[in-house]
């Protein structure tokens, strides 16, 4: 699949986020070369088409199989869901 700028730009800012959540410390400057290169600067507010409720079902499901496998331990499994559904509460606006 080919994707636009925006949709590498949006990958990218998550790859800093996380790797400020990891305290790895990255230089800023190539972000904005990155920001140049894309021709876009600032948050990117995208949305991936394809990720669906469907699409969400099948990565629980997938996760879920993992842990009855034994890939991932109960405490992990249960955090992921965790997480998951604190930031559907987070979106829904009541």
């Amino acid at each position: 699949m080919n994707y636009d700028k925006e949709y590498f730009l949006a990958y990218v800012y998550r790859v800093c986020e996380e790797m400020v959540n990891r305290q790895i410390i990255f230089q800023n400057r190539y972000l904005k070369e990155i920001e140049e290169f894309c021709g876009l600067i600032g948050v990117c507010t995208i949305t991936y088409p394809e990720h669906n409720d469907r699409y969400l079902k099948q990565c629980l499901y997938n996760l879920e199989e993992k842990y009855d496998r034994g890939i991932i331990t109960k405490d992990e499994y249960e955090k992921i869901i965790k997480k998951q559904y604190e930031e559907i509460l987070e979106k829904v606006k009541w």
